[in-house]
């Protein structure tokens, strides 16, 4: 924990004893994986497997659940079907084929609008490829009204999550460079 004053407290990372060091090995697992690569290795195993179609930039209105049909708008608003066997609902917050599935009987769906929302961060590694801060820890930047953590990646790199409410967001982004000094450089 990173204390405002600069105090650290202690909070081990990983799947080791209590009482002992992560050593964060590959042997161990990795905890943390920044969006894009996830997002990266993703579509490119599904480029990769037979009869997979990946495009960008379409948003899906409407969905048959029994058929696997879809209806998908293209960028210019045009819309398309497409099916498939299998239909994978990936698509977003306000997402079509969750409000179909709300429709099926013993479906809940509670989705209320958060006072919260996050931005996520990358710390790089060290020139060499080391670790700039320790990374047997989970660090944690709690302070009034927002908190950011930081989660070690193998390569020395850390996956970083910023939560603030929506009513500061923009402005903290706008003026990243001055608040993060400020507020997290602790």
């Amino acid at each position: 924990m990173h204390s405002r004053s600069g105090d650290l407290r202690f909070q081990a990372y990983g799947k080791q004893p209590a009482g002992m060091l992560s050593l964060l090995t590959p042997e161990e697992g990795g905890n943390s994986m920044p969006r894009a690569a996830l997002n990266a290795l993703l579509v490119h195993a599904a480029e990769n497997l037979h009869g997979v179609e990946v495009r960008f930039e379409h948003r899906v209105d409407d969905c048959d659940l029994e058929t696997g049909i879809l209806t998908v708008l293209d960028p210019q608003g045009r819309q398309m079907t497409i099916s498939g066997d299998v239909v994978i609902g990936a698509d977003g917050t306000f997402s079509a084929i969750r409000r179909r599935m709300a429709q099926l009987p013993m479906f809940t769906l509670h989705q209320p609008r958060l006072e919260y929302g996050y931005k996520e961060l990358h710390i790089p590694s060290g020139p060499d490829g080391d670790f700039l801060m320790e990374k047997h820890a989970l660090h944690i930047w709690p302070r009034a009204g927002f908190i950011m953590s930081a989660l070690p990646n193998f390569g020395g790199s850390f996956n970083c999550n910023l939560f603030l409410t929506v009513s500061t967001h923009w402005l903290v982004m706008l003026t990243w460079h001055a608040f993060s000094r400020k507020t997290f450089l602790t």
